[in-house]
């Protein structure tokens, strides 16, 4: 089994800013922007009291409209859209350099993605939505999609999969993109030794510690605080030793220096997947958390 580190979702680059730990504690991941998808951000949440086209809008400063298009995948939250029905669920897409990575990396049916990106605490003021002056920028997981069905989308991908007909790799600009794949999710989750109740796939409703992969009190985002087995277990575009530190704090934990760039970080459990079990149940017990 493989587990892969995910970097989904607005930062400096992409979007211009964090996504927002709304002042109800909601984690909120923003789709970044592409102008050649479907679905705009003002259709995204539109029945929430956070609606993302309001909150992608205020947060860029009118930089990005919500009538702009956002690039929604990974795909997850049921809630996101009104137009869901009974036969959709979760679905990620993937090409490019970042699919060849997950190819090389044999990464397959059962593997689990946990989706991370920038995050950052935001609070009502007059003028609406804004970041808490104090709060730092983190490195936060958001989601998760455990693989069913590994798809190379053709032109024939929209037909065998009418629910994904608008996910932005299968309608018809990304199709032949190099290694254009979709991924579509478990019905439930299923890990060996980890015994809950959950689907293949969903959104983590709200912050919690649990999921902060930036080490606390650290100024760079980049620096991790993580389980030693990361390191044993040769966690990709990580192979650098000087990366690593043995944590002061605690015997079973490290320091890592993460990579600045790339989305998709592999680490190969192998058969020992008895050794991830005890930080996989304390992440998916945050999907309980009120």
């Amino acid at each position: 089994m493989k587990i892969i580190l995910s970097r989904k979702g607005f930062d400096s680059s992409s979007g211009g800013c964090p996504s927002p730990i709304l002042p109800d504690g909601r984690l909120r991941s923003l789709p970044i922007p592409y102008a050649k998808d479907k679905v705009k951000y003002s259709q995204i949440h539109v029945n929430d009291t956070y609606p993302t086209g309001a909150i992608v809008e205020v947060l860029t400063e009118g930089k990005i409209s919500a009538d702009a298009f956002a690039h929604l995948d990974p795909d997850v939250d049921f809630d996101a859209l009104a137009s869901r029905d009974d036969g959709w669920y979760g679905v990620f897409g993937q090409s490019g350099s970042a699919q060849g990575h997950l190819r090389k990396q044999e990464v397959d049916e059962g593997d689990l993605f946990l989706f991370f990106g920038l995050f950052r605490r935001t609070r009502n003021e007059a003028k609406g939505l804004r970041f808490e002056k104090q709060s730092p920028e983190k490195h936060v997981i958001w989601g998760w999609l455990q693989i069913d069905k590994i798809v190379e989308v053709t032109e024939e991908t929209a037909k065998q999969f009418p629910q994904f007909a608008d996910h932005p790799h299968v309608f018809s600009h990304r199709v032949a993109r190099k290694n254009n794949t979709i991924y579509t999710a478990q019905e439930k989750l299923d890990i060996p030794g980890l015994n809950v109740s959950l689907p293949g796939y969903g959104i983590f409703p709200t912050f919690d510690a649990r999921l902060q992969l930036t080490a606390e009190g650290k100024k760079k985002t980049s620096v991790w605080y993580l389980p030693s087995w990361f390191e044993k277990k040769k966690l990709t575009y990580h192979s650098d030793t000087k990366r690593w530190q043995e944590s002061a704090k605690h015997q079973n934990k490290v320091i890592l220096q993460s990579a600045g760039r790339g989305q998709e970080f592999v680490c190969n459990l192998g058969n020992d997947t008895a050794i991830a079990v005890e930080w996989l149940r304390s992440i998916f017990d945050c999907v309980k958390s009120p």
